[in-house]
């Protein structure tokens, strides 16, 4: 997802990573930029490095210097023209008041809810096909959820259901219905093996706490009532117990604000952007 001029310079000391394919010769704007919100879980994971990263400032108007894929960091062999960086401490003294107050609204998070269990490669052409997205209005999309696979699946599900699967949830396409359709059908979480790198975007853009688990799905049945433990880092179902990784505090606060927009929207109207 590109960041916005507003964003950029909120986030100006925060690494430079390509939001998509740049061909060598374009001058770097904020629009080509990804959120830097993601990187920490993208760090934690192995999918992105950002060793030699250059800052935002230093890149904005540097020319690239040669083509590079989505989630390329951008450093000094790959542009022209990067700019001197700035000194951050005024900045950094600004935010550290922000940082506690946002701190204090951490809350305890554990919650329950139905589980519906699918297997590996569950893409966006089964969670949403791509005819039922000109329809006016979300109500008359979500009817269509999982249609392919399992056509009455939306009329049962409900506000607080959870989703279980195998690896490479949410392959396909790029289309953020695919989250907006689990949110507007009630699923704010889903717990896999693995998530596709897109699809893990739009979630967290949309408010969907995403688990990785290895081996809930081999065990739990569909129907389970599947208790997760943000706190302490489990998952409890059918009296068993599995660990997950710790959240990210920046994707946290996300997620329980509902969603990337929400969290900016939030963050401004407390004068914090």
């Amino acid at each position: 997802m590109s960041i916005t001029a507003e964003t950029a310079k909120a986030h100006a000391h925060d690494p430079a990573v390509l939001c998509c394919r740049a061909e060598a010769g374009i001058t770097i704007e904020p629009a080509n930029l990804e959120d830097p919100a993601i990187f920490d879980d993208l760090v934690d994971s192995g999918l992105l490095n950002l060793d030699g990263c250059l800052t935002i400032e230093e890149v904005l108007g540097a020319k690239l210097t040669k083509t590079c894929d989505s989630l390329c960091p951008l450093t000094n062999d790959v542009l022209d023209g990067v700019k001197a960086p700035t000194t951050p401490a005024e900045e950094k003294a600004e935010e550290e008041a922000p940082a506690e107050e946002e701190k204090t609204e951490t809350r305890s998070l554990t919650f329950e809810g139905r589980c519906w269990k699918f297997g590996d490669d569950i893409d966006t052409d089964i969670i949403i096909p791509t005819q039922h997205l000109n329809y006016e209005t979300m109500d008359e999309i979500k009817t269509h959820a999982f249609e392919p696979l399992r056509p009455d699946l939306a009329a049962k599900l409900r506000e607080g259901d959870l989703i279980v699967a195998g690896s490479n949830f949410g392959c396909g396409s790029s289309r953020e219905q695919a989250a907006e359709v689990l949110v507007a059908n009630g699923v704010h979480c889903v717990i896999a093996k693995s998530f596709a790198r897109i699809f893990f975007r739009n979630a967290i853009n949309n408010g969907i706490l995403l688990l990785e688990c290895q081996d809930l799905a081999d065990h739990v049945k569909e129907g389970d009532i599947i208790q997760v433990d943000l706190d302490n880092q489990k998952i409890t179902a059918d009296g068993k117990t599995y660990a997950i990784p710790a959240i990210p505090e920046n994707l946290y606060h996300i997620i329980m604000d509902g969603g990337l927009v929400k969290s900016i929207m939030k963050k401004v109207e407390k004068g914090l952007l």
